[in-house]
């Protein structure tokens, strides 16, 4: 009898919590809309950010079309199975996102501007934001020394920064500052597109444990008088954030006048131990330089590094307190056409 009364709780406890779970609307093109209104399809919300307010675990809120000039933080967590959404219905643009909390989907958003100002975010994931979907937004055109998508972090372990957040779908495009710059650990950036980064770098990983797979990078190229060169990935322990056993797979990367890659470490900082598997390396004009372990497993190189007549990858054990690339391994990879200087013994392959 007992057994059977404990059933029968557990089906009102989730009888309750489905139907406590809200759909909202926010319209400012409606003559209607007001914050003061229900937030009902007839009588919607005027700003996003009222919806953020009032939203608990489980709600969902739609955004009619439309611009909506605010930046939206987040005001309370989700929890498994009832996530807090923001969705986009259609065409809204907003000028970006606080993730401040854990459970938080943020879902087809467009978002523009140089509203972030300098070193600001389009979309900004704080430490305390476990749990997030990031999901098929159209992030573009920002102004100077603006992020595309930022972890946010405490320190430069990756329990520091946030956890299991999901990047999918996303396109990010002509941005004018690194498009993503990831700390903390168990995420995963799959089906984006990276495109014209404009003399900056496309990702920037840091942490443990994340994925990159099935990305498209293209456009991310050198620009003069800008006063960094551009990398497809890069990684730097300069300031001592770690960034080890990670994953970049059956990624497409093309068109692009970057290095391949560019990684260093530093003294007390623990990066290395990468591994690179069936990616598609095409037409990127810049040889990859590793300091630190890296693994390279069924790449293809195509008419890479060809305007330094360089190695396609370069691993270095001579960079001092930036590193060593000692116990790397590379197995069935294919160079074809890549960077060649025989004067210099290079034949488009690589170093170690």
């Amino acid at each position: 009898m007992k057994f059977y009364k404990l059933i029968l709780i557990g089906i009102i406890l989730l009888l309750t919590t489905t139907a406590s779970a809200a759909t909202y609307y926010v319209d400012n093109q409606n003559p209607q809309a007001n914050d003061l209104n229900p937030g009902t399809d007839e009588l919607p919300w005027k700003t996003i950010q009222h919806a953020a307010n009032l939203m608990q675990a489980g709600d969902t809120v739609l955004v009619q079309p439309g611009t909506y000039a605010e930046r939206i933080s987040t005001k309370a967590n989700g929890a498994q199975g009832n996530y807090i959404t923001f969705s986009a219905n259609g065409k809204a643009i907003a000028n970006g996102f606080d993730v401040m909390h854990g459970y938080i989907t943020i879902r087809g958003f467009e978002i523009t501007g140089n509203s972030a100002g300098k070193w600001g975010k389009a979309i900004n994931i704080y430490p305390s934001a476990n749990n997030i979907n990031i999901l098929d937004n159209y992030i573009h055109d920002l102004g100077l020394y603006i992020y595309g998508i930022y972890f946010a972090r405490n320190g430069g372990r990756p329990d520091q920064a946030a956890q299991n957040v999901l990047i999918k779908g996303n396109t990010l495009k002509s941005l004018n500052y690194t498009m993503l710059h990831m700390y903390g650990a168990n995420h995963t950036v799959e089906f984006n597109t990276f495109d014209t980064s404009n003399g900056w770098d496309a990702v920037r990983i840091f942490g443990t444990n994340n994925t990159i797979r099935n990305n498209k990078f293209s456009h991310i190229d050198d620009v003069p008088g800008i006063p960094e060169h551009a990398d497809i990935l890069q990684i730097y322990g300069l300031e001592h954030e770690d960034s080890y056993d990670n994953v970049f797979e059956k990624n497409f990367v093309m068109d692009s006048n970057a290095q391949i890659v560019f990684v260093t470490s530093w003294p007390g900082v623990n990066i290395g131990n990468w591994i690179f598997r069936n990616n598609v390396y095409y037409d990127v004009n810049w040889e990859g330089q590793m300091s630190v372990t890296m693994h390279w497993y069924n790449n293809t190189f195509y008419l890479c590094s060809r305007v330094n007549q360089a190695h396609a990858l370069y691993f270095s054990s001579r960079l001092g307190t930036y590193g060593s690339a000692d116990n790397s391994d590379l197995k069935n990879n294919v160079f074809l056409m890549c960077g060649r200087d025989p004067s210099k013994t290079i034949f488009g392959w690589y170093e170690a």
